[in-house]
């Protein structure tokens, strides 16, 4: 979404004669003159497209038309000049510049992967063109469920046959400008699993000194998924759109997200759930995950290792009720990743005190004696109470679904006892 495009300006002024660098340092960020190029119309291209179920070629073609003076190569400006365009074969990155939004928009990797594949063969057909744009989809939707940049690389490796166990120190010194598929999807996707956030993985495509604004797009597309977007980065990309993208990628960020869920999830050793609390050897493991309602799930706490059966039940619930949005690393963990998410769950606990606060001061009003009054907080449950309420809610529980497609699938899973539903 906001990742592909922030990395495309950012990077936009480090390409060309006498621009490139080969450092991370660059300040400020975003550097005055940057701007959207075709990396950014092209991804807002394939958003609507998604969106509005259009054919992809005649999106891209309009956005193009629309867009003139973007960045575009030679082979694009003659096929958008054409009213009947045809495919050209190209094995440029212009296909995979713009495939992240199939990664969001997917539920599954072979999904992803058919999504590149349609947005791709308009213009890239050769088979190099459409294994970077496959590559890109791919490893946004994996960033988007999984947490380890390894086992990210070794399913784009399986999946592409692309060779990503270099690391950016040892590609940079000899890196040159490249705009082939083969030339730059490995080396923008390395730049973003060897990241620690967003920015670091824009700063280390940038420092490549290639095509940068390219590289920085690829790159800023899966670490978002894997990082999530620091809000003030996103603020300042919407401020350098028009309004007609910035619009675009907004509608195609809340589709993405219409739904969000927190929930807990209980699974065994084997990462299968369990239908009863292992008393003996203390499963299941119960842990707290946040659902988006497009095939897509979070995990944003875990009870320290060891920590399982009643007590890990104890301690989900105990988090659940500290405000977990005020508690900064959960915090951290869903901005980016949920559209509104954190302040959607930060007004869901709001709405509740608010009430409770009002029964209080109605209570105190009406003298309702203190013993009949409604309590700030729950008693403390018992080890016995903790252990039973556990044992109901998997009650009937068969081995754990990780995809959840849609509202009515997680209402299905909630009715079913799959799942509890905070809000």
């Amino acid at each position: 979404m906001w990742g592909a495009i922030a990395g495309d300006i950012v990077g936009s002024v480090y390409e060309g004669r006498g621009r490139k660098i080969k450092h991370k340092g660059f300040e400020p960020l975003f550097a005055e003159r940057a701007r959207f190029t075709d990396d950014t119309v092209h991804s807002v291209a394939v958003m609507e497209a998604l969106l509005d179920e259009r054919d992809m070629g005649e999106t891209l073609h309009r956005y193009t038309r629309a867009y003139p003076g973007r960045g575009y190569g030679g082979w694009m400006r003659r096929w958008a000049a054409k009213d009947t365009p045809e495919p050209y074969g190209s094995y440029g990155n212009g296909s995979a510049m713009r495939a992240s939004a199939c990664g969001w928009w997917a539920r599954t990797a072979d999904e992803a992967e058919a999504l590149a594949l349609a947005s791709a063969e308009p213009t890239h057909g050769h088979p190099e063109g459409i294994r970077g744009a496959k590559a890109v989809a791919l490893a946004v939707f994996l960033a988007r469920k999984e947490r380890d940049p390894d086992r990210i690389r070794w399913e784009v490796e399986r999946r592409t046959g692309y060779e990503l166990g270099r690391t950016v120190d040892e590609i940079r010194p000899g890196y040159r400008f490249d705009v082939t598929c083969q030339g730059s999807v490995p080396e923008a996707l390395i730049c973003a699993l060897e990241s620690t956030s967003y920015e670091d993985a824009v700063r280390n495509a940038v420092s490549l000194g290639g095509d940068s604004d390219t590289l920085a797009a690829i790159a800023g597309s899966v670490a978002e998924a894997l990082w999530g977007m620091p809000h003030e980065i996103e603020e300042e990309c919407k401020r350098k759109l028009d309004e007609k993208l910035a619009e675009t990628a907004e509608r195609f960020e809340k589709t993405v997200h219409r739904m969000a869920s927190l929930y807990i999830v209980a699974e065994d050793d084997r990462g299968k759930a369990k239908g009863r609390v292992d008393r003996e050897g203390g499963w299941p493991r119960y842990e707290i995950w946040w659902s988006r309602g497009v095939g897509d799930r979070l995990r944003i706490w875990r009870p320290e290792e060891g920590v399982t059966g009643t007590e890990a039940w104890k301690a989900c619930r105990d988090v659940l009720d500290r405000r977990i949005y005020e508690d900064r690393d959960l915090r951290k963990e869903l901005v980016g990743k949920t559209l509104e998410g954190d302040r959607e769950l930060q007004e869901h606990y709001d709405r509740q005190w608010a009430r409770d606060r009002e029964n209080r001061k109605r209570q105190r009003e009406a003298d309702i004696p203190e013993s009949e009054r409604v309590q700030d907080e729950d008693p403390e449950p018992t080890e016995e109470e903790l252990e039973a309420e556990a044992e109901e809610w998997l009650e009937g529980l068969e081995d754990f679904d990780p995809d959840i497609r849609s509202p009515e699938e997680v209402m299905e899973m909630v009715t079913g006892g799959w799942c509890e539903v905070l809000f």
